[in-house]
């Protein structure tokens, strides 16, 4: 058996594919969502993976509490969370983020059960250096300091157990699918949907120092993040936080760009950035993947303009491209 919770999200139902690509089936879908959200399209339409079976999220924990994780369970993929980075109920936020991983992980080590969770490139604020140690964390939000903490959990139980407990750092995920993320989505994906409605991105006007339309973000394809679950889900056994990104930043200015060409249409329009915004904004994150190389993962990494384009395929190949 296979847990995978956060199942019917963004990441998560990526991760059932691929895993049903491989052809395992055993897998245990965690999340409140239903579970013909798992192929990122809803209705009559909508591909089947093949699951086990589908617990809600506080059904889960209270199996977890009263009998721990099943004997048949394999690997832990912990991908659910609260993934809101403006959230302001802190104390919200810290049950899903923080307790919930807690006492999944702890589960995990009572069965000796290997697992794989989504941490976050948010625990380095405005830091300049994106690297995993205490001096570049910098958490600025609710969320950031859930996802730290949860980190530095991690970092006292692999001391004591030596456990294969591996954390990796999501920088900006994108991809097909991501629409279900809203407001939360990537900016490869906000920059497509304006562009595709409109024919006008709107992008932030110069802050943190950058000019206007040139905030960084390291961009990684959802692809490149599945198959970096898959290689420390099933390969060999270490333990750590790792940093999962390109290891390359780009602006914003260069996203629309890249649309722009896609399209071969689109004009580019500046606005202030929000007060409630600015104090919690990280304005430019770039992967350090020293720690992720030294772990053994050595697997490529799409640029900007091969992810796009790949992206733009699969919105044609759906009929999603608008």
């Amino acid at each position: 058996m296979i847990v995978v919770t956060g199942g019917a999200g963004f990441i998560g139902g990526h991760l059932i594919r691929a895993l049903n690509d491989r052809g395992i089936h055993d897998i245990l879908l965690v999340d409140d969502a239903t579970c013909d959200r798992v192929s990122g399209r809803e209705g009559p339409e909508a591909p089947e993976w093949r699951i086990a079976g589908q617990l809600g999220v506080e059904e889960f924990r209270a199996r977890l509490r009263a009998r721990g994780l099943d004997r048949s369970t394999s690997v832990v993929f912990h991908q659910g969370a609260v993934t809101d980075t403006t959230a302001q109920d802190e104390e919200w936020v810290f049950d899903r983020n923080y307790e919930c991983a807690r006492e999944l992980l702890d589960a995990a080590l009572d069965r000796g059960v290997r697992m794989v969770y989504a941490s976050s490139a948010a625990v380095y604020g405005n830091a300049r250096r994106c690297r995993e140690a205490s001096r570049s964390e910098r958490p600025l939000s609710p969320y950031a300091r859930s996802k730290l903490a949860f980190d530095q959990y991690v970092r006292a139980r692999i001391g004591v157990h030596n456990a294969p407990v591996i954390g990796l750092r999501y920088f900006n995920v994108y991809g097909p699918g991501e629409e279900r993320k809203g407001r939360m989505a990537s900016m490869v994906s906000q920059t497509y949907w304006q562009l595709a409605a409109t024919g006008v991105v709107e992008l932030f006007e110069g802050s943190g120092g950058h000019d206007a339309g040139e905030q960084r973000r390291d961009f990684v394809h959802v692809d490149d993040v599945i198959r970096a679950n898959l290689h420390f889900g099933f390969g060999p056994a270490v333990a750590g936080i790792f940093n999962l990104g390109t290891g390359v930043s780009r602006s914003f200015n260069e996203v629309a760009q890249e649309w722009i060409r896609v399209f071969s249409r689109g004009e580019v329009r500046y606005q202030p950035m929000p007060a409630h915004v600015r104090s919690q904004y990280q304005h430019e994150t770039c992967a350090d993947l020293g720690a992720l190389r030294r772990a053994g993962y050595h697997g490529s990494f799409m640029s900007l303009h091969e992810g796009i384009d790949s992206y733009n395929l699969a919105l044609t190949a759906t009929g999603e491209r608008r």
